[in-house]
């Protein structure tokens, strides 16, 4: 009987003592943990409240004042603009119809060119309709203006913008998007005509040189209202002032114009020009591409190696294809020029000066 008391006995000590030596707190190690934890936190309070102080919620005194003073003239701009929408309401909202009808028939038309021979042809008569009906409603509403006068540099209307900024904005703006729908209605006419007539493949530069042309005439037809507002806005001695400001206007303008026009005489340079694309293939370039064009998936017709790259395409398909993108449809190796307006689309920017 003693010798299991003394077993059980030993065990007990030595089970008991690491039990006593993790859960001692007499330990040496525990002071520094707890020591090390409560520095860490108070550090990481620190810094908290170092961050809540000099954070960017926190805002300065000259944001406040900003806000404060923002805050008191907030309702007399709010009259401004509120006068400004019942003087002249009516026409921003005619200046906002012919520019929603203008990103309609754009996109429209822009859609209608990619189908090709898939268009649909009265659509796109509809959309010629439309589009004539547009203008000619416009100016028989204003009629008593005479703003088709703007549309061949011989305005009528200057002496109204004389000492009046928002009519002279104005007449620009409804000028300008007058000319970008007739842009489109010229374009929705080349598409009209049949592939005997106009193929497809020589259809991107005809609508790169009716939109160079149109870009060019918008860029002039803003000069003459505005140098009429400049100069005639001052009398006797300030008169000359009015002749400086024509004159820095004019100065920046013909840098435009003179982009404008190189763009224009190098687009009618490649309407008349035959830029071929690739050369004739070779035999073993025909049997490697499989007597099938990738892009139409047909037998080839008229075929051509791009130099680049070597791979066959037709010609037809691979100049309209060129009119879109500006890399090889199957190694994406960098082919042709720059194809911008040549997809039938037309400039949104507002030619306000």
């Amino acid at each position: 009987m003693s010798r299991p008391d003394i077993f059980n006995s030993v065990f007990n000590d030595l089970r008991a003592e690491p039990r006593q030596i993790t859960n001692s707190p007499n330990s040496p190690r525990d002071p520094p943990e707890e020591n090390g934890m409560s520095v860490s936190i108070d550090m990481g309070r620190a810094d908290e409240d170092a961050a809540g102080a000099d954070g960017p919620t926190r805002l300065n005194p000259e944001t406040i004042a900003l806000m404060a003073m923002m805050q008191r003239y907030l309702p007399f701009v709010l009259i401004l603009l509120a006068k400004l929408l019942i003087d002249h309401g009516i026409g921003i909202l005619v200046g906002l119809a012919l520019l929603l009808t203008f990103s309609h028939a754009n996109s429209r038309l822009k859609r209608e060119i990619g189908l090709q021979a898939r268009s649909s042809m009265s659509g796109l008569v509809f959309l010629i309709i439309h589009i004539l009906f547009c203008i000619l409603l416009f100016y028989l509403v204003f009629a008593d203006e005479s703003l088709y006068s703007g549309l061949w540099l011989a305005p009528t209307f200057l002496p109204t913008l004389q000492n009046s900024f928002p009519n002279l904005l104005w007449v620009v703006l409804v000028t300008d998007s007058v000319l970008k729908l007739i842009t489109v209605e010229c374009k929705a006419i080349v598409a009209v005509l049949p592939a005997t007539t106009l193929p497809y493949a020589k259809r991107g530069k005809v609508f790169l040189a009716i939109e160079a042309t149109s870009q060019l005439y918008r860029a002039i037809l803003p000069v003459q209202p505005w140098l009429y507002y400049l100069v005639n806005s001052y009398e006797g001695a300030y008169r000359v002032l009015g002749f400086t400001l024509a004159s820095v206007y004019f100065l920046c303008k013909f840098w435009e114009l003179l982009a404008r026009f190189k763009m224009w005489h190098l687009s009618c340079s490649q309407l008349f020009k035959h830029s071929p694309l690739g050369e004739a293939p070779t035999e073993q370039q025909l049997a490697a591409a499989g007597n099938m064009c990738t892009i139409c998936h047909d037998e080839f017709s008229d075929p051509v190696a791009l130099q680049v790259c070597g791979h066959v395409f037709c010609e037809s398909c691979l100049t309209t294809w060129c009119d879109r993108e500006q890399s090889c449809p199957l190694c994406r190796a960098k082919v042709g020029t720059d194809p911008a307006w040549r997809d039938g689309s037309t400039s949104f920017f507002l030619q306000l000066f």
